[in-house]
């Protein structure tokens, strides 16, 4: 068995697997919170509680893959990584310290991941907008099961939009109207494409998608497939924007994590609903980035 680690912005993800009679089955997943942006430090830079935050998660993750049987570890780094000063040097100790190969994917690289992996769990059986939000970026992919017609990656992740535009408890309108800006700004090109397109389905990947889900159906465990009716996305846009931190907090199937950054997720997805009238709601899948380096080892044989 093999097992992939997507070094994400908010959260590094665990994935072990096998491919058996042409299919990829997951044999342990785990996940751990490193927040890389936490503190916030200018020209993309990675403060050292969260490189030390981010050494202790591989060494642990690591750990869980050899116990669930995974011959060889490989790592994906995404956005905060491809953008930090020092992940060099880090990356270079992660291969010291845990013998762990790190391969930095530029935007494009990790939307194509993401779109294998996605794929792989049926979510693609005909044309759609795969989205998949992350802590840095954000990636979009006009395509089926069989191809790509279209992606883009774009710097406006949850970590992103929450530094450039952080709010008040409870969240003022004035506050939610200026990231609602900020989105439609970086949303452009996005927006752009979808109006000459015919796209009647929306397809989301994990983390936030997995949280919509779990808000929809009071389950707290992803489920490789789902779907969410578009007027429950929207509702749930509006009853969080209306709550308190506090609030928010207590909600069954809220994960910490998600407590500020599921609002700012939620306000993206209402943005492409509203440039996408035909979209009858969202279809949700747990499986995503590192799914796809899992096939994509097994492929290659390496």
């Amino acid at each position: 068995m093999q097992a992939v680690i997507d070094l994400g912005t908010n959260t590094f993800n665990l994935a072990v697997g096998e491919i058996l009679h042409g299919r990829l089955f997951l044999r342990h997943t785990a996940m751990r919170v490193v927040l890389l942006k936490k503190e916030g430090l200018p020209n993309g830079d990675i403060s050292e509680a969260a490189w030390q935050r981010a050494s202790l998660a591989v060494k642990e993750l690591m750990e869980e893959a050899q116990t669930a049987g995974a011959s060889q570890v490989q790592a994906v780094g995404t956005s905060a990584l491809r953008n930090a000063v020092q992940a060099s040097l880090w990356m270079a100790e992660m291969k010291n310290k845990f013998g762990l190969a790190v391969q930095l994917v530029s935007g494009t690289e990790e939307a194509r991941l993401i779109w294998q992996g996605v794929a792989a769990a049926g979510a693609l059986t005909q044309d759609a907008l795969l989205v998949d939000i992350g802590g840095g970026s954000v990636e979009f992919v006009h395509a089926n099961q069989q191809q790509i017609f279209w992606l883009q990656s774009i710097e406006m992740g949850m970590a992103r939009v929450q530094q450039a535009v952080p709010w008040s408890d409870p969240i003022e309108p004035k506050e939610v109207a200026a990231v609602r800006a900020w989105l439609q700004d970086r949303l452009a090109p996005v927006l752009q494409h979808v109006q000459n397109q015919s796209i009647s389905r929306l397809v989301g990947a994990a983390g936030a998608f997995d949280t919509l889900y779990s808000l929809y159906s009071g389950h707290l465990t992803p489920a490789p497939l789902a779907f969410v009716p578009r007027e429950e996305v929207l509702g749930f846009t509006h009853q969080l924007l209306a709550l308190s931190r506090a609030d928010r907090t207590v909600l069954p199937a809220m994960p910490p994590l998600r407590v500020d950054m599921q609002v700012y997720a939620l306000l993206l997805l209402e943005q492409l609903l509203l440039a996408l009238p035909a979209v009858e709601g969202i279809t949700t899948t747990s499986w995503s980035l590192r799914e796809g380096k899992l096939l994509e080892l097994a492929i290659s044989g390496s």
